[in-house]
């Protein structure tokens, strides 16, 4: 027999092998020593993945928030060019000619109203008068075509 392959054979005195227990304690002390290492390192682990995982959520909802910003702008935007085109036309240099600057067409007397309900009446006359022109406006070049 070579003295590099011998085995150990330790008897418990009913002539039955203690090897293998011995083997299965010496696993199972392994097994708990990994496992105390790897729950640490778990551990570890799993709290850079929360912070990983709440920078991530932090920058949709910053991105989310931009994307709204933006949208806004670009409505604001719109609005501004629809001002831009209204008072580039004649109905919008008048208004502002009326309102900012207080000028009148020659022969017009102008009227303060103070008090706000009757201001807001007149307001709603005005209104009303441009509508009743514009569909008279639109209605007499039928008329006419059908003539």
């Amino acid at each position: 027999m070579d003295n590099d392959t011998e085995e150990i054979v330790i008897n418990d005195g009913n002539g039955k092998n203690n090897a293998p227990r011995k083997e299965k304690e010496i696993g199972f002390i392994l097994f708990l020593l990994f496992l105390f290492l790897l729950i640490p390192l778990g551990n570890i682990y799993y709290k850079a993945y929360l912070d990983k995982y709440t920078e991530y959520r932090e920058k949709q909802a910053e991105e989310l928030r931009c994307r709204h910003e933006i949208e806004k702008l670009r409505q604001n935007l719109k609005d501004l060019y629809d001002t831009e085109t209204f008072l580039n036309t004649p109905e919008g240099v008048e208004r502002v000619a009326r309102d900012k600057l207080g000028l009148t067409k020659p022969r017009e007397i102008p009227f303060i109203v103070q008090d706000e309900e009757l201001k807001n009446s007149a307001e709603k006359g005005k209104n009303q008068e441009k509508e009743k022109k514009t569909t008279e406006g639109e209605a007499s070049p039928k008329a006419e075509s059908d003539n």
